[in-house]
């Protein structure tokens, strides 16, 4: 054996390759350091050759390509000895990978590998599968090979007893005869062989990357062992298993030799853990759908996977489910619904468990991160998949999806329906386009080619506290990242539905559609919905793994209903108990959100924490969260909360700006849109006795009254009064502020009398 150089001399200017074992078609994983080769390629059926074409062939040159039923992988790593001069020289397999991201620490399994679904871009960043990260792991490296296996985990005592009784297709004269020509060769060897077949931890599975002095050298040592071995004995009579001898010693071989660097060289090395994918072959020829789900939502996803497989043609169907936590019982159900043509795959997003995405992702304390799951879900399929279509749990489909699935993109990333409420959005986000996320047809290789995970990520950072660019979550998120790449397809690929009353175009579309999203809080598994495709929904939860799980699974909020009468009731307490202990006014704030007006935050900030300050401090702590999410409305009364509730001796305004200073929000705000939401919500913020800030903030507060807003115009009534020291009452106020202003806007004098009303103390 020639003496191994030691040391290493490495620069910028090394040369890499690292070659991967394909024999059938998988996912692709090609850097210029990562290169797919196909073994076996001179004996390989024509239907494999072609499908493998894009790939180099171990049969050109000196090879020995038809012998890889003998030698397995091991015909790529001959090739690569005989026809390559890189300086440094890797193997891994198609299914099988080095984690080279050093700050991956995901766990081995008791098989010594830590297992994935898919070879996903998620996947690929994850454990370092990229060029940058595979030199930054390998420099000043000689050998990078794999973290040792303990045997034991398979049954066996060491490594000579695991070739003797692992598997029925391994013969144990066969290794000792391998043995014996090894020391023939190599009698130095015979330390290592003993300290090797003696012990519990082995190097498996044919994966290293090596400088190429060494490699060379091991290709020596490892082709004349085995060439010599298949002189010696007889596989005739093995099965086509057995027949793979030359691949499975080779394992063995791997790890005497390097037990052997390790005692004679200073060869630098360093062990990686390596990767199993579970599900590398996955049917390239079928169409690809896919969902987002949480396990509150999984009985709608079997309604809507249930209508899909009712509806759909002969194409074969993945159906995709990025799930948030779905249950092993819904998952199990969901499972069911599976057949040949049919197959669902489950991946759990990993990203639930990450506390930056999700301090990022949470703009108030009732959105799941689920919602946003659609916009990272190409980020976590097979890296072959070109094109998506994604569904909303809360649909259902009515006729095959193959003419939606095969959408023609025209130079856009997506294609999507236009939402109901495209005018009003668009002018919101200053967009031209606005699509309903809910259905989305989506060009994967766009998406990955121009990193489009990263853009929605950088978006969601830079507006997370900002509700006018993130209103409608992911779908804001969608529209304004793929501005100028958005194709508008037919409504009848999503006809979003709640009731549709007054809305013929709506009827019409829903009559027809194709696929019925059920939009709002009017959805057909809430009893009192009104949604006129509710029998719809029920036809194929019937038809579902969760017939006879009850026809309701929740009611609809008359939330306007309750509002009044609680607006009603609590103008009455205000009156009627402003001087009484505030746990009544608790107990109201309760019922208020057991009622379902969480949302109605001037419900709870007109009347109920002014009785007191213990009242104050508890509505400060109750909207919290509201304002810190970067809800304007609820910004603007937790600073007014404040000042009340802990006597702080300042102004709404300056109160405010305590509240953005000292909890650290990190909310932008613009002094137009705080103004904006004072009318509103300013009843007793600025009476005392600064006439100054009175003077000013009748000035801020008076276009919005010349514009017609009748509460503004009673409250910049009120403010002249208070910051002029008119002595005037409310009423009489008013009809100066509308006689001497001229204004000649018109009002409804009963409506400016109950405001008024409503405002005298």
């Amino acid at each position: 054996m020639k003496k191994p150089i030691n040391g290493t001399i490495w620069c910028e200017f090394m040369t890499v390759k690292i070659y991967l074992s394909y024999h059938k078609n998988c996912d692709r994983i090609r850097t210029d350091i990562l290169t797919p080769i196909h073994v076996g390629r001179s004996i390989a059926r024509d239907e494999i050759r072609e499908t493998l074409s894009d790939l180099i062939g171990d049969d050109t040159g000196d090879n020995i390509s038809d012998m890889n039923p003998l030698y397995c992988e091991l015909t790529a790593q001959y090739w690569v000895w005989k026809n390559t001069s890189d300086d440094y020289v890797g193997f891994l397999h198609y299914r099988r990978h080095f984690i080279f991201n050093d700050e991956c620490k995901d766990l081995e399994n008791k098989w010594g590998v830590v297992e994935y679904p898919y070879v996903s871009p998620n996947y690929l960043r994850h454990v370092g599968l990229d060029d940058e990260s595979i030199h930054a792991s390998i420099q000043g490296y000689d050998i990078v090979t794999m973290t040792p296996w303990n045997v034991t985990a398979a049954g066996s005592a060491d490594n000579y007893d695991h070739y003797k009784s692992s598997s029925p297709y391994l013969h144990i004269e066969d290794y000792d005869e391998m043995i014996k020509i090894m020391l023939e060769r190599y009698p130095d060897y015979r330390q290592d062989v003993d300290e090797y077949n003696c012990s519990k931890f082995g190097y498996y599975t044919n994966m290293f990357v090596m400088r190429r002095d060494l490699f060379d050298d091991y290709c020596e040592f490892l082709f004349g062992i085995l060439f010599e071995l298949s002189e010696r004995i007889d596989i005739s009579s093995y099965s086509e298993q057995e027949k793979r001898i030359y691949g499975y010693l080779s394992e063995w071989m791997f790890g005497i030799y390097i037990t052997h660097l390790k005692r004679v060289s200073d060869c630098k090395m360093k062990e990686l853990h390596r990767t199993f994918i579970a599900h590398p072959d996955i049917d390239l020829s079928s169409v690809n759908y896919c969902s987002s789900c949480d396990d509150n939502y999984a009985r709608h996803l079997g309604v809507l996977l249930t209508s899909v497989k009712a509806n759909k043609g002969s194409e074969s169907i993945n159906y995709w489910i990025l799930s948030n936590g779905i249950s092993d019982k819904n998952r199990k159900k969901i499972q069911q619904i599976e057949s040949d043509d049919f197959k669902i795959r489950i991946i759990e997003h990993p990203h639930i468990d990450d506390p930056k995405l999700k301090l990022t992702l949470k703009t108030n304390p009732h959105l799941s991160l689920a919602t946003y799951n659609k916009l990272f879900i190409v980020d976590y399929v097979p890296v072959s998949i070109s094109r998506l279509l994604y569904l909303d749990t809360d649909m259902i489909c009515r006729s095959s999806l193959h003419d939606l699935y095969h959408s023609e993109f025209d130079n856009s990333w997506v294609c999507g329906v236009k939402d109901v409420l495209q005018e009003e959005n668009c002018k919101r986000l200053n967009l031209t386009t606005y699509i309903n996320a809910g259905m989305l047809v989506i060009d994967c290789n766009a998406w990955r080619d121009n990193n489009v995970f990263k853009s929605f990520s950088e978006y969601i950072s830079k507006n997370v506290m900002n509700p006018k660019a993130i209103f409608y979550h992911d779908q804001d998120v969608l529209n304004a990242v793929l501005k100028g790449k958005i194709r508008y397809i037919d409504p009848l690929w999503n006809a979003q539905t709640s009731s549709y009353k007054g809305c013929e175009e709506q009827n019409e579309i829903g009559k027809n559609a194709n696929i019925i999203h059920f939009i709002s809080e009017r959805k057909p598994w809430l009893e009192g919905n009104m949604n006129p495709f509710e029998d719809e929904y029920f036809h194929y939860l019937e038809m579902s793994p969760w017939t006879g799980s009850g026809r309701y699974v929740g009611t609809v909020k008359k939330i306007k209903k309750k509002s009044l009468i609680q607006r009603g009731f609590s103008h009455v307490v205000r009156h009627s108990f402003g001087n009484k202990p505030s746990g009544f006014v608790k107990w109201l704030m309760s019922l208020d959100i057991h009622m379902g007006n969480t949302h109605d935050l001037n419900l709870f900030f007109d009347h109920y924490y002014l009785l007191n300050e213990d009242c104050a401090r508890f509505a400060f702590s109750f909207v919290l969260p509201f304002a810190e999410s970067g809800n304007p409305h609820a910004m603007v009364r937790v600073a007014r909360a404040y000042k009340d509730g802990h006597g702080v001796d300042r102004d709404l305004k300056s109160s405010f700006e305590w509240f953005v200073k000292t909890r650290d929000s990190g909310g932008e705000w613009v002094w137009d849109e705080f103004a904006d939401n004072i009318p509103a919500m300013y009843d007793d913020s600025y009476s005392h006795n600064d006439l100054e800030y009175n003077k000013s903030l009748f000035e801020a507060l008076l276009p919005f009254a010349e514009s017609g807003n009748p509460h503004a115009m009673v409250r910049v009534a009120r403010a002249y009064k208070d910051g002029h020291g008119v002595d005037r009452d409310l009423k009489s106020s008013f009809e100066w502020f509308v006689k001497t202003r001229g204004s000649g806007v018109k009002f409804n004098e009963n409506e400016i009398d109950g405001i008024i009303d409503n405002q005298v103390t």
